[in-house]
């Protein structure tokens, strides 16, 4: 067993080391968004694709117009909706919005990409702002994040929304964004680490037509990363940030839809690359797991007692690191204890993007999420 004593302190020492980097990008990576009121402020588009979203859009909508902003617009990109809600947004009547109606996206393209980048054709605005169907700006959210592009001298800025939790299901799978995001994204090292979420992304209109915009990136399906590293590559200056309660986001309704968004992106995030993707994650389910068997074994005396000591190491820091992430994006507190069905379902998930990917299997509102399939 003497052999085995030094790899159960490497995992105590990766658990710490984990921890490490949660903590430096909460002191320095990832800052809160201040609350600003502009009085004199550059024009902005807010874009929003949409397809399919009757259960988000009236809120969502109803709260970007509502924004305390002197100088704005509202552009709706509807994408071919089936449930209605097309329908909803032809009651929606404000000087400031404009809804196309649009068309399917052309072979080689995703929808959202699709109806970005022709809402970015439309914007009059000198910013874009991208956001989600599904996000609640309130109503300081575009000053605040403008104010703040401009006082970092900014050309781009991405926000990580307040994630609303509505059942259990959500509970046991979207916490992994933020964990991820802070656990193995050093924000910090800005220079270094390109990092964005679709939910929120301010850009310079100038900088977006200098990148190219949605259309350098129509066949990526995580849009939001693709983005940010062709922003790295074309040297644009980014900024990530939470966001607070000043902006929010329900990203799916319950454990079904939760499975189903993120089996859609797990797999393309890393790039498509198998074996490095199950092997990531293994080693995931691993670190997680392994402490806690140790620590069984250990009380049954089939282990020596010296490997309790690394092992309640590896778990405590594992739990303080889930515990800060809880704090720092209000998630509930719980996530200290039930942190381990957290990764086993997403390793679960994981697994299902790898068979959605490599199979053709996987849909998303209505369509395939394989370029060239039967249903885009």
């Amino acid at each position: 067993m003497s052999f085995l004593f030094p790899h159960q302190w490497s995992l105590a020492v990766f658990s710490l080391l984990i921890l490490v980097i949660s903590v430096l990008n909460v002191l320095f990576g990832m800052p809160a968004l201040k609350v600003r009121r502009l009085r004199n402020a550059p024009h902005v588009s807010i874009l929003i694709p949409v397809r399919n979203e009757r259960r988000n859009i009236e809120r969502c909508l109803t709260a970007a117009l509502a924004q305390e902003y002197p100088n704005f617009e509202v552009l709706v990109y509807e994408d071919n909706s089936e449930d209605g809600t097309a329908q909803i947004l032809s009651q929606f009547y404000d000087p400031k919005l404009q809804v196309v109606f649009g068309s399917s996206p052309p072979s080689g393209w995703y929808g959202k990409h699709w109806a970005c980048w022709n809402l970015a054709q439309m914007a009059k605005g000198e910013y874009l702002l991208f956001i989600d169907a599904d996000v609640v700006l309130s109503p300081l959210a575009l000053s605040s994040a403008v104010a703040r592009l401009e006082e970092k001298r900014l050309e781009m800025l991405s926000l990580l929304p307040h994630q609303e939790i509505g059942s259990l299901g959500e509970l046991l799978l979207v916490p992994l964004i933020p964990w991820s995001l802070f656990s193995f994204f050093p924000a910090f090292l800005e220079r270094l680490v390109p990092v964005a979420l679709g939910q929120f992304i301010l850009i310079e209109k100038e900088a977006y037509e200098r990148l190219g915009g949605h259309q350098r990136i129509k066949s990526e399906i995580v849009d939001d990363l693709a983005l940010a590293r062709l922003a790295k590559k074309e040297r644009i200056r980014m900024g990530f940030f939470l966001a607070g309660e000043l902006v929010r986001c329900r990203m799916y309704a319950g454990l079904r839809e939760a499975l189903r968004g993120l089996s859609k992106n797990l797999y393309p995030v890393f790039g498509k690359r198998p074996l490095a993707f199950l092997f990531i994650w293994l080693w995931l389910w691993y670190v997680t797991w392994q402490p806690f068997l140790v620590l069984a074994l250990t009380a049954r005396g089939l282990l020596p007692w010296e490997f309790f000591l690394p092992g309640i190491l590896a778990i405590l820091a594992q739990a303080a690191n889930w515990g800060l992430v809880a704090f720092r994006s209000k998630l509930p507190k719980i996530l200290l204890i039930i942190f381990p069905a957290i990764v086993f379902l997403s390793a679960h998930t994981a697994l299902r993007s790898f068979l959605w990917h490599n199979f053709g299997r996987g849909e998303w509102k209505g369509r395939t999420i394989h370029l060239g399939g039967k249903k885009r």
